[in-house]
């Protein structure tokens, strides 16, 4: 992924803290965030109103709610999010980076040349997660340091 969509993205980063046992997605409630899991653990999990539940463990590196990015390529504006079909519980405490699905449509129309011809693979997907979280961990240490230098002075 080009290094400037990659830092458009970073800019719109929230970093979101779930307790333990809260619901982070609601399955049947509009899908309006992706998440970056960067330490705890949660569980992705539908009902169906059947007999069969399918269950997957997300950790740290994992994301969830991908379907926003074939969804911001497909749609101009905010008003009919896709409705998510997957509850996201965490399991213990989870720290994640949230990417509001406005934002990601904004970065998507703003950059669509982009956007058009490259949908990254599950592969590029790990590595963009694991790459925003040490690109925030850089300027986060960065920002202490030059905030500690001024101070001592």
């Amino acid at each position: 992924m080009e290094r400037e969509i990659l830092e458009l993205i970073c800019e719109h980063l929230k970093v979101v803290i779930y307790t333990e046992s809260s619901y982070i997605i609601r399955e049947g409630d509009p899908l309006d965030r992706m998440i970056f899991i960067t330490h705890g653990t949660a569980w992705a999990y539908t009902n169906n109103n059947s007999d069969s539940v399918s269950t997957r463990r997300l950790k740290k590196c994992d994301y969830f709610g991908e379907e926003l990015l074939e969804w911001s390529r497909t749609h101009t504006n905010i008003t009919d999010f896709p409705i998510g079909t997957t509850n996201v519980k965490s399991h213990t405490k989870v720290e994640a980076f949230s990417l509001m699905a406005n934002d990601l449509l904004n970065i998507v129309k703003n950059n669509y040349r982009f956007f058009r011809r490259n949908i990254p693979t599950n592969q590029q997907r790990c590595e963009i997660s694991v790459q925003l979280e040490n690109d925030d961990h850089d300027h986060v240490q960065s920002h202490q340091t030059s905030k500690y230098q001024r101070l001592h002075k």
